[in-house]
């Protein structure tokens, strides 16, 4: 997210992503994943936007009052406190990088992810034919698919 005000269409067609979907192509069945990131807990606008999230990742404790107070609303004062150890651990010791803070609808911890040990995308992305064609039955010729050359 930017400090630019998003417009009020695309507020509306991220939270009505699965209607836009079956609209656009028929299916109304299948996983829709959105993601977002931020370095402003607080200024995210609309609110609903943090409030509303199925998960909230956090690397690293929020540097101003007003995000750190979101922040541990949303980990809960346990878990908050533990992201906030585990970084004053990664200065002197590097294996705690992998750690990090969740909170979800059901639950809230800690949990590690360990840095790949190979490159996972051995070559520039390059969307299958099939996502093409249907980003551009979505987003229509001005989307995905005229950045792609398909015809939608």
């Amino acid at each position: 997210m930017t400090r630019i005000r998003q417009p009020e269409e695309a507020i509306h067609g991220y939270f009505t992503i699965r209607h836009l979907m079956a609209e656009k192509t028929g299916l109304r069945n299948g996983l829709v994943v959105t993601a977002f990131t931020t370095h402003d807990l607080y200024g995210v606008q609309p609110k609903s936007l943090r409030t509303n999230c199925d998960l909230s990742l956090f690397l690293e404790s929020p540097a101003n009052p007003y995000d750190e107070r979101l922040a541990e609303e949303t980990l809960g004062t346990e878990v908050y406190e533990k992201l906030k150890r585990v970084e004053q651990l990664r200065l002197s010791q590097p294996e705690y990088k992998g750690w990090i803070a969740y909170s979800t609808k059901w639950m809230k911890g800690m949990v590690y992810i360990p840095k790949t040990e190979y490159q996972l995308l051995q070559r520039g992305f390059e969307p299958t034919p099939d996502a093409v064609a249907l980003a551009s039955r979505i987003l229509g010729r001005q989307g995905l698919g005229a950045m792609y050359g398909a015809s939608g």
